[in-house]
Formats: structure tokens, C-alpha cells, sequence
């Protein structure tokens, strides 16, 4: 099947099991999954269910650093910061210079 097939079904809810495919070699694509979809409404059956073999606890480091990691989410406040700044003297230098070299002997690039 293709990806865009893959997603559309997760999106739906479309189960893939019961879609016969009409692309090449008989894959499922989109339109193969929008009919499906319109002919019988969303489906409740999960196209991919989370199946999970064994839980293993987390020790030592890894403990700690999960701990510290959600108290940091938490206890800290996201913040967002917007910065601009004019550029146009910095590119005029850069061109002006280009191929010079600096210091260290490497070309500006």
C-alpha cells in the first residue's frame, strides 16, 4: 500500500483488512481507501493497535533523568522568544570579503 493510503486509513479509521486493493500488483491506494470509507463510514476497528509484549521499569540513570525530565516539564514555564535583527550589514561584509580568509587562514564561504 502507499504511505498516503497507509494515513488516510489511520485517519479515518478505516480498517485495511477488508479493502481490496486496485493499484499495481494489487496494492491499496488512496481512492481504494476513500471508497471504503465513503461506502461505509468510519470504522470503529483500529487499522494498527499498540501492542505492547512486556514493560520493562526503568533503574538507575535513566530513572533519574525521566523523573528530573517531566519535573522540568512540569515546574518550568515554555516560553517562546522572537528575535529580528538586520542582516543587510553583515551580508555587505560577507560579500565584500568573501575569499579573503580570516585568521585561522580559511576562506569565508
Amino acid at each position: 500500500m502507499s504511505p498516503l493510503a497507509r494515513r488516510i486509513a489511520e485517519e479515518k479509521g478505516v480498517a485495511l483488512e477488508g479493502i481490496t486493493g486496485t493499484g499495481p500488483g494489487g496494492s491499496i491506494t488512496k481512492e481504494d481507501v476513500l471508497k471504503a470509507f465513503e461506502s461505509k463510514g468510519k470504522v470503529s476497528i483500529q487499522a494498527f493497535p499498540l501492542v505492547v509484549s512486556k514493560k520493562v521499569p526503568l533503574r538507575g540513570v535513566k530513572k533519574v533523568v525521566a523523573e528530573r525530565m517531566a519535573l522540568s516539564w512540569h515546574t518550568a514555564p515554555r516560553v517562546t522568544q522572537v528575535l529580528e535583527a538586520d542582516m543587510t550589514e553583515a551580508v555587505r561584509f560577507r560579500e565584500e570579503n568573501r575569499g579573503t580568509g580570516n585568521r585561522k587562514g580559511y576562506a569565508f564561504r
